[in-house]
């Protein structure tokens, strides 16, 4: 909880890192997928 509300400067890195961190975790889950189906 913030006392005061960050700018939409500060607040745009926290964003960007959330999304790449988001997005890397989808690959990774998405890589883990394919390698379960290869082994069915």
């Amino acid at each position: 909880m913030l006392p005061t509300f960050p700018s939409p400067f500060m607040l745009q890195p926290l964003m960007k890192c959330l999304y790449f961190c988001g997005f890397s975790k989808l690959l990774t889950y998405g890589h883990t997928m394919l390698d379960g189906a290869s082994i069915l």
